[in-house]
């Protein structure tokens, strides 16, 4: 039953879609917002949806989604008042308040690939699918990422528990 199973992709990724969206905007309304509008769209274009590439098309209109908000919010001066509100109530996935700040300071797609792979903890290959990159791609931007972080924490400890997270499970790995 196509209900059912809108019901199952909605409850299976409902959560992570949000994160998303949070991590990207940094604001709760706009997390929330921008999740409701994602799996509208998806109601509404279901049937043009690859059932194999679902979390990939949620994880893209969200991207999309966020950028559209984003650019709306600059346009109207108001993203600096946006994220003063949201600062107090927004937790990041890292404890150190540094990292955070570093990762953010990072460009739009090393972020993004860094959230992906140590948030969501998903392999290079399937953050390549997800943003339909290379998987060498997406390493690299990784690893540049990794190494702009380092540069802008000056060598602290944060990037190298952040470093070693990420690279604990890989020795030998494909992730």
């Amino acid at each position: 039953m196509v209900e059912d199973h809108l019901i199952d992709v909605y409850r299976t990724h409902v959560e992570r879609i949000y994160r998303y969206c949070l991590f990207r905007m940094n604001s709760d309304q706009d997390a929330e917002d921008i999740t409701a509008e994602v799996f509208v769209r998806f109601l509404e274009n279901y049937d043009k949806v690859e059932q194999d590439r679902i979390l990939a098309w949620l994880f893209t209109v969200a991207g999309n989604l966020c950028i559209d908000r984003y650019r709306k919010a600059t346009r109207l001066g108001h993203l600096e008042e946006q994220l003063e509100v949201a600062q107090g109530h927004f937790n990041s996935p890292w404890e150190d308040e540094e990292v955070w700040q570093a990762l953010r300071s990072l460009n739009p797609k090393q972020q993004q690939v860094i959230y992906l792979k140590i948030v969501e903890d998903m392999s290079f290959k399937d953050v390549a699918n997800f943003l339909s990159k290379k998987e060498g791609a997406v390493k690299m931007l990784f690893y540049r990422g990794i190494k702009g972080l380092r540069r802008i924490l000056k060598e602290g400890n944060a990037d190298v528990l952040l470093v070693r997270e990420t690279r604990g499970g890989e020795a030998g790995s494909s992730n």
